[in-house]
């Protein structure tokens, strides 16, 4: 199986937030990503867009299963437990061709699941891997029916789920946007994939080694959504690029108005900063950030 990376989100890359951090910090926009093969073994994600940081700041990505704080963070299981039982089906017509990706599967016989195999949909073997969790460490460390191995990071993939609107996705954090891209500037015909469910806070709903980060659509609805990226080293108030994955996890990527620096995200209804910090609210427009009953902000 070959790796890729992410291409388009939703037909337009995501951006940074515009954001307010009480009432100096500010997000910036992206760049477009950058598309290309990645390491042999695993399809690739590298979160957002591919060099696209986070939504309040710079960057990591990937995802687990476990609940996250007010429901951002990958129940990534509970999606996925079903896919065995209703993963491939050799009977009746196919809505998909030769085979479709999302669930309940078909096209494919009962010992294989419909998948990305090179860069076309294909029927392949099955694995047994669940949504959120590591996956291409070895040639037979494959994702379970209805997802696909994707790179965070690197050195970290995990499995995505495929998906056909919004409502196969985990909520909030998770959106139907992503496209794979073929290592030719070209998408995979037929195949989206959710972003993770997963909480900037506490980075629950993420692999090791990578970080999760809010995001934001760059065009349409302008929605918040979560996505786990590579994670950096940088911690509070050390320099990070926010084009870049400098940040270390539950950080972001932050312009306080003289530089970009990493500041910790947290929750204003449930704050857990550090010597008991303050949590100044994110704000876009004005109004604050928030996904599912989180209300984002970062330590002072």
């Amino acid at each position: 199986m070959h790796a890729w990376w992410p291409g388009t989100v939703g037909g337009a890359l995501l951006a940074l937030v515009t954001l307010a951090v009480g009432s100096c910090a500010q997000g910036s926009s992206l760049p477009t990503g950058a598309g290309g093969a990645s390491p042999t073994g695993t399809t690739t994600h590298s979160a957002a867009s591919s060099a696209a940081s986070s939504t309040s700041g710079g960057g990591s990505t990937g995802s687990s299963s476990g609940a996250g704080v007010g429901g951002v963070g990958g129940a990534a299981s509970t999606s996925s437990s079903s896919s065995s039982s209703s993963s491939s089906s050799s009977g009746g017509v196919c809505s998909g061709t030769p085979c479709k990706v999302t669930l309940p599967q078909c096209g494919c016989p009962p010992s294989e699941e419909c998948t990305v195999e090179g860069d076309v949909v294909a029927c392949g073997p099955m694995g047994t891997d669940q949504q959120g969790q590591q996956c291409g460490t070895s040639a037979s460390d494959l994702c379970a029916p209805g997802m696909v191995c994707v790179q965070n990071s690197p050195t970290v993939s995990s499995c995505l789920k495929f998906c056909d609107t919004d409502s196969d996705c985990e909520a909030p954090g998770g959106l139907c946007l992503f496209t794979l891209n073929n290592g030719m500037d070209g998408g995979i015909m037929g195949v989206t994939l959710c972003s993770e469910n997963c909480d900037p806070t506490t980075n629950t709903g993420c692999p090791a080694g990578t970080a999760c980060q809010l995001l934001q659509e760059s065009t349409g609805q302008k929605r918040f959504l979560t996505m786990c990226e590579s994670a950096g080293t940088a911690v509070k108030d050390q320099v990070c690029n926010p084009m870049g994955y400098d940040c270390a996890a539950k950080f972001g990527c932050f312009n306080t108005g003289s530089s970009d620096m990493c500041l910790q995200y947290c929750n204003v209804n449930a704050p857990a900063c550090p010597n008991a910090g303050l949590c100044s609210p994110l704000q876009n427009m004005g109004a604050p950030i928030m996904l599912g009953s989180i209300t984002f902000g970062v330590c002072e």
